[in-house]
């Protein structure tokens, strides 16, 4: 299963958030399984996608629970929120035939 989450940033922000995620991203992949983030060149502007990978609903939530209660991450979660305007969460299942 992935997940792809959009970010809708606060303008002239993204760069900023992009060097927090960058500063943090050791501690993030503890808990999760990103495979790219992408900034959007075109279309609507400061918006920023992920992908995860996730075994299950059940992994997800577990691992969204470790994550939040860490120590550490608690600080970085209240910084980086205050970037968002939005957050979208899109759950995808690969298509058999690829």
């Amino acid at each position: 299963m992935f997940e792809l989450r959009i970010y809708t940033i606060k303008p002239n922000k993204v760069g900023e958030l992009m060097n927090l995620w960058s500063e943090n991203y050791f501690y993030i992949k503890k808990y999760f399984d990103c495979k790219g983030i992408w900034i959007s060149e075109s279309g609507t502007l400061n918006q920023v996608y992920h992908i995860y990978k996730w075994k299950d609903y059940a992994e997800r939530d577990l691992q969204r629970n470790k994550f939040a209660n860490d120590i550490k991450m608690k600080k970085y979660i209240k910084t980086v929120k205050a970037f968002y305007l939005k957050q979208e969460n899109i759950f995808l299942n690969s298509v058999d035939f690829l």
